[in-house]
């Protein structure tokens, strides 16, 4: 299974496959979005895929209705391992 992480970077949000950076953005939102177009692209090609967010409280309430109007929901890692 392929794992996304987008976490806040340093300069902002990172979209991260393992260890590697694959996109620096600069909200979580747009981190949410690349890391959701690359999901996708490997669901369609047979692969599972999973997206893990970095939990940031403030982020997360700020960005939370832009998130929810899109149809992505907030997973913990916890969750995410329970399924």
């Amino acid at each position: 299974m392929h794992m996304f992480k987008v976490a806040k970077g340093e300069y902002g949000w990172t979209v991260k496959l393992g260890d590697a950076l694959i996109a620096p953005c600069r909200s979580q939102l747009a981190a949410v979005e690349q890391a959701q177009r690359m999901a996708e692209a490997l669901r369609r090609n047979g692969q599972a895929v999973a997206i893990i967010i970095e939990q940031d409280p403030e982020a997360q309430r700020l960005a939370a209705p832009a998130i929810a109007a899109r149809g992505y929901v907030w997973a913990s890692r916890r969750e995410l391992r329970a399924q």
